[in-house]
Formats: C-alpha cells, structure tokens, sequence
C-alpha cells in the first residue's frame, strides 16, 4: 500500500525552507566554534539573531571548526565536524561574520 509507506518514510510530507548559510564564531567557556548557521532567507526570522532566539535548546552549526580555549585565545589544531548542536545555555557571545 503506497500510502502506509509514503507515511512510514515521511515521503510527500517534506516541506524544503529557503535558508541562507551564514558564518558566525561562537563562544563557550571552553571552546571557539566557527560555522554556518541556516537562516531564513528574507523577512521573518531571517537574521541570526532571530536564529539563536528561536533555536529552542540547540543552536546548530554545519561545516563547523572547533578549538579548545585558554582564556580568550584558541589554542591547538581546530577538529572539524560535519555538524555541530550547541547549547545556547552554554553560547557566551556569537559573531556574525556576514
């Protein structure tokens, strides 16, 4: 029956949203992030500032680069992941790049 699978898989369900990547530095206690947030192309939550505030528990980052931090400065070789969900409790300050 297609429309049991259909359901099952989620196919004809997906709704694609026009998202724009954008860079940002984020910092934590312990680590500097740098990767691009998705925001809303245009309009309505379409800043990041509208991206951290609604983003619930977790901010995500994609292509992200994370260094361990002394202080203010990062330190060692940055480790790179495909994906990277934050907590916005533990986000000190976010830098948009542009």
């Amino acid at each position: 029956m297609a429309l049991a699978d259909d359901r099952q898989t989620g196919a004809g369900f997906r709704t694609k949203i026009p998202t724009e990547p954008t860079m940002v530095q984020v910092y934590t206690a312990e680590f500097l992030f740098e990767g691009y947030v998705h925001i809303k192309s245009g309009g309505y939550k379409g800043r990041v500032s509208d991206t951290l505030n609604d983003a619930g528990s977790f901010l995500v980052l994609t292509d992200a680069r994370m260094w361990a931090r002394q202080g203010r400065k990062a330190v060692g070789e940055a480790t790179e992941h495909p994906v990277v969900m934050l907590g916005t409790g533990d986000i000190q300050v976010l830098i948009p790049s542009g």
